[in-house]
């Protein structure tokens, strides 16, 4: 979708992403029934963070020949609204959706057949059109098993919850709602998301699109914005403990873990491990200032890798990891800035006053930035999705929330 499409889709164009959820338990069925008699339990659950202002209530119908219609309005919580349609029979049922405004007059009306299986999640996006004029109802069923994706989560308490950027559709989608979940990475050796909940002290894994999720291990700590190295299968993240920031890694499952800096005052944070698992990019203010330094695993051993007087933070490894990325905060901008190996020299590779940049990942084949920018920094403003084209110098904001989003990752499955 284009910028001019996201700027203008609130008053033209209204998405709902709805998250079909089937509970397992089946009604039990005679010899002689059809397995079409197998029933579920229908909940469907849509994400309103684009939703038209003037949208008051929302309705929906499921209907199928042969069967009683079933009608439901949806209870809407904060940027969420939900319906549900108690039990019904599997296969296909046609879904009808209406918005209205606060005089109960229809504004949105979108429809689409929707399949309801056994024991499955399935996403569908609906596209909600305005009453006015000759309209065309666009649907678009399921989601791509390829293509990129931009993974975080909202920093704001509460909900913390973990969201997918698609690319491909640029949708935003919900994929938990679990009572508090962050730090979303994905596990290669798994072939799954994993991610912590924070409180309860422990690591879940789902598959990529937010379903099948499952308990990985328990902990005794939270671990803070971890990554993932395929070589090895480690997991390096940093504890928050004696008023400072210490760097810690482990075993995927949780096992063999250890930390890697003492328990002190300093900040040693924002860890970045390369693909064989051997070094770590981080964070340290431990001479005063914040600067990047790299970590060898193979003797725990650090040097210090910029010498800036400006407040330099969350490093990234380049695909080559013949360099690494960082943001730079200067007086007047915030500053993307690519630091060479071989050659010990830096560029600066984006420079931005406003908006103001939070944090970044790039694409795997480095030629776009996805951007988290906020009006100001520390304010706990609004922090939106915008993706920068190296190739254009283009940037375009890709999501409109009043969510935080938070550590982005960006990957292409």
């Amino acid at each position: 979708m284009k910028t001019k499409l996201i700027f203008t889709f609130a008053i033209y164009i209204f998405f709902l992403s709805f998250i079909i959820s089937t509970s397992c338990h089946r009604v039990s069925t005679t010899p002689e029934e059809s397995p079409e008699k197998n029933v579920e339990k229908l909940v469907l659950t849509l994400n309103l963070n684009n939703a038209p202002a003037e949208v008051y209530t929302i309705s929906g119908i499921l209907e199928r020949n042969g069967y009683s219609s079933i009608q439901r309005i949806f209870t809407i919580s904060g940027d969420s609204a939900y319906a549900d349609f108690g039990q019904v029979v599997i296969g296909i049922w046609h879904l009808s959706v209406s918005a209205f405004d606060s005089s109960n007059q229809e504004i949105y009306h979108g429809e689409t057949d929707v399949t309801i299986q056994a024991g499955q999640i399935n996403t569908i996006t609906l596209t909600l059109n305005p009453l006015t004029g000759g309209l065309v109802v666009i649907v678009n069923w399921g989601t791509p098993t390829t293509g990129d994706y931009v993974y975080t989560y909202n920093f704001r308490d509460p909900p913390r919850n973990v969201y997918r950027f698609n690319l491909q559709t640029s949708l935003l989608e919900q994929l938990t709602n679990q009572d508090m979940s962050e730090f979303p990475v994905y596990l290669s050796n798994l072939d799954k998301i994993g991610y912590q909940r924070p409180y309860i002290h422990q690591f879940w894994t789902m598959d990529k699109n937010g379903n099948n999720k499952q308990l990985l291990f328990q902990k005794s700590f939270d671990m803070e914005m971890p990554d993932f190295a395929p070589g090895n299968q480690k997991l390096c993240f940093y504890l928050i403990e004696g008023g400072g920031r210490r760097l810690g890694v482990m075993n995927f499952d949780g096992t063999e873990f250890e930390y890697l800096t003492p328990y002190s005052s300093i900040n040693n944070a924002i860890p970045d491990i390369n693909d064989a698992g051997d070094r770590i990019l981080y964070e340290s203010d431990l001479t005063g200032n914040y600067n990047i330094f790299m970590m060898n695993l193979q003797n725990n051993t650090s040097e210090q890798l910029t010498f800036n007087s400006y407040k330099s933070t969350y490093p990234q490894w380049s695909n080559t990891n013949n360099g690494f990325y960082y943001l730079m905060e200067t007086t007047d901008s915030v500053q993307i800035i690519y630091q060479d190996f071989i050659s010990n020299s830096a560029e600066t590779i984006i420079s931005l006053a406003d908006p103001y940049i939070i944090d970044f990942t790039f694409s795997p084949d480095e030629q776009k930035i996805c951007l988290l920018c906020s009006p100001n920094f520390g304010n706990y403003e609004p922090r939106n999705i915008y993706i920068y084209d190296l190739n254009t110098n283009q940037i375009s904001q890709k999501t409109f929330t009043n969510l935080l989003f938070d550590r982005p990752k960006w990957y292409k499955f």
